[in-house]
């Protein structure tokens, strides 16, 4: 039986900290919401992901990728504490929100770490006035003092901190969203949305297998490949920012899914949708890559997002 491989969390702590004082690579994490074989580089004809698919091609995609939990809350708890959210008592999603939990003594976000390590924290929003993240958190825990560095949410605050690391919690693919106090829909656009030319219609289209073939159905799997190329859109916006800056041949790219498609059996369902993510590394230039690592390859070894 093979061992089953974690790269992420382990992977860029033991890295990052190896360096020494002021050689430490910045950290890029790029999450996109709710999706998972969804682009182009993992063989859907029906996107425009030519920014994560360059990603791809000069790092590390892996293919067999899983989430913890099929729910972002669960699965961001995990993947932030490199625990499994049955260990730390934050399976329950969106839970302990207002009970005064603590993580049990020892257990710390990773921001919490890297800071330690010298780090700055960014959970950014917004990049030469465009909106490029969410500033999600939606962790099962809140107690354990800020998550990232107090006015971190626009790109320039990353101007002269050195080494950093920078999260962007992407818009897309998660379009409708519930406001709290009325529970009423609201409609959210990606990037693109208003463009005349779309890849995806509900003409062209072919929804799973484990779905009718309905014009309703239809119109919903190409709603949601037109959001994975939004998604790209925006990525790319911030990608190219990293170029301009000089900091691309300094940084660690991650991008990775936070749980499993936005859709019935795969979102808050464990089936394969619900779990299976995207997991694309790019090693920069000016750093030593891990052992294992070589550009341009794709990984089929199972991982997890712990």
């Amino acid at each position: 039986m093979k061992r089953l491989r974690l790269p992420g969390l382990a992977l860029l702590l033991s890295s990052a900290t190896s360096f020494a004082a002021g050689a430490q690579p910045n950290i890029l994490w790029l999450l996109g919401e709710n999706l998972s074989h969804d682009l182009g580089c993992y063989g859907e004809k029906l996107v425009r992901t030519p920014n994560l698919d360059a990603l791809a091609a000069a790092g590390v995609r892996y293919t067999r990728a899983f989430a913890t939990n099929p729910a972002c809350a669960p699965s961001r708890s995990a993947f932030f504490t490199g625990l499994y959210q049955t260990t730390t008592d934050t399976h329950p999603m969106r839970s302990h929100r207002d009970d005064g939990f603590r993580l049990p003594p020892g257990v710390r976000p990773i921001t919490h770490w890297l800071r330690d390590a010298g780090y700055y924290t960014a959970n950014i929003k917004t990049l030469d006035g465009l909106a490029v993240g969410t500033g999600k958190l939606d962790l099962n825990f809140t107690q354990e003092g800020p998550i990232y560095h107090a006015g971190s949410d626009d790109w320039s605050a990353l101007a002269g901190r050195r080494p950093f690391f920078a999260v962007v919690n992407s818009h897309e693919s998660e379009y409708d969203i519930y406001d709290r106090q009325t529970y009423k829909k609201d409609r959210v656009k990606w990037v693109g949305e208003d463009e005349h030319e779309k890849i995806a219609t509900p003409q062209n289209v072919t929804p799973p297998p484990y779905y009718p073939d309905h014009p309703i159905v239809r119109e919903e799997w190409a709603r949601f490949l037109n959001s994975v190329s939004g998604m790209d859109r925006r990525i790319g916006w911030v990608l190219d920012r990293l170029r301009r800056d000089g900091l691309e041949d300094d940084t660690i790219i991650v991008f990775f899914g936070d749980n499993g498609r936005l859709e019935p059996r795969g979102i808050h369902w464990c089936y394969d949708p619900g779990v299976r993510v995207p997991l694309i590394i790019k090693w920069p230039k000016n750093f030593p890559a891990p052992p294992r690592y070589r550009a341009g390859s794709v990984d089929g070894q199972l991982v997890s997002l712990i």
